[in-house]
């Protein structure tokens, strides 16, 4: 009976604390933790997918060649979004020699350690004019997705080493093709930073208009005081007219008409005269200079007694007949020019003429007189 009480007792301080004890609620545990598995995985994702290993320098003193694997670096970078290098050497460093050392279970092993899905493992080597490189890509599970088993990338004699390198590297990464494994991308660019919005202008205050300042009248000037000019008095003086002659038989009369003479303008023939005997002369001289020429080719010449002349010299007795013919248009021209303008400046009026009204006993006529050289 007593043990039947122990028990009933037992059970009623096991329900107790049963009741009074908070309940858990695993309903609400759950979207915490799923919502930091999606977080995780949304970070995991935007990890770089590739990671590269150092590359290795084959059959050749790493003394002197210690940009090797810094071009190989710019050349990956520049055309895939990989792992930063400081996760990279944190690995290797608990590595012997810091290098995988061309282990498939290593090369693994740090993909898994910096969350890529790929890791790519190079070589070069150095043979003559030539490269010669290899290169593979392991996923994550270890499996070889691409392989370059040889690949000999000739240096031409004038480039550079550095030059020759990074050329053979993007022709290793040309033939791997990595662009079309999944989830390998582009090199991840920043966010450009949103432009600030433009400062507002200040608007320019209107200034107040200047008030207009009254302008002063002009004094009234007095009027001119008139003055009166004596006239000049006239004393009646005797002019002398001019004596008319009388009319006689053989004089006709002109009585109450007086000559006028009108002087004129400079005549422009003898100006025409000097130029024209100016053409003359300078034609004179053009044909001299012409003959000249001319019995300079007639000096060259050595006819036969029958007045032929050599082949050879056609082209010269040419020249002269031809030099001689406007020689002789030029001198025969000048002459008639050199005449012309001669007379028209002998034979032109001088710069004054006269002309007047002179009554006849018929009427008037008009007499028009000039001097003459």
């Amino acid at each position: 009976m007593r043990l039947t009480l122990v028990c009933w007792s037992i059970c009623v301080l096991v329900a107790v604390n049963a009741v009074a004890a908070p309940a858990k609620h695993p309903a609400k545990a759950a979207p915490k933790e799923a919502k930091e598995k999606k977080e995780k995985k949304e970070k995991d994702a935007a990890r770089p997918a590739l990671v590269v290993h150092p590359i290795v320098l084959e059959r050749a003193s790493r003394r002197g060649n210690e940009d090797v694997d810094a071009i190989f670096a710019q050349v990956v970078v520049a055309q895939f979004d990989v792992t930063p290098d400081p996760e990279v050497d944190a690995f290797l460093e608990k590595q012997p020699g810091k290098t995988c050392q061309n282990q498939n279970p290593c090369l693994v092993a740090l993909a898994k350690a910096v969350k890529a899905q790929y890791v790519l493992y190079a070589t070069v080597a150095p043979n003559g004019p030539k490269l010669e490189l290899t290169a593979r890509v392991l996923k994550i599970d270890g499996k070889a997705v691409r392989t370059v088993a040889k690949l000999e990338a000739e240096k031409p004699p004038d480039w550079t080493r550095e030059a020759a390198l990074e050329e053979g590297y993007k022709q290793l990464i040309a033939k791997l093709k990595l662009s079309t494994l999944p989830g390998i991308h582009k090199p991840r660019t920043e966010e450009a930073a949103p432009e600030p919005a433009p400062e507002p202008t200040p608007q320019p205050q209107a200034q107040p208009q200047p008030q207009p300042q009254p302008q002063p009248q002009p004094q009234p000037q007095p009027e001119p005081v008139a003055t009166t000019q004596p006239e000049p008095r006239h004393t009646d003086t005797p002019t002398a007219q001019p004596v008319t002659p009388e009319p006689t038989a053989s004089t006709p009369a002109t009585t109450g008409l007086t000559a006028t003479a009108t002087p004129s303008g400079a005549s422009p023939v003898r100006a025409v005269g000097f130029v024209i005997g100016g053409l003359g002369v300078a034609a004179g001289a053009a044909a001299g200079v012409l003959a000249a020429m001319a019995a300079g080719d007639a000096a060259k010449l050595t006819p036969d007694p029958g007045g032929r002349v050599p082949v050879d010299q056609v082209d010269t007795a040419l020249s002269m007949r031809t030099k001689a013919t406007i020689a002789t248009a030029l001198g025969i021209g000048g002459g008639v020019a050199f005449a012309a303008g001669a007379l028209m400046v002998i034979v032109a009026p001088s710069e004054k003429t006269h002309a007047a009204l002179v009554p006849t006993a018929g009427g008037a006529a008009l007499v028009v007189s000039g001097e003459f050289p």
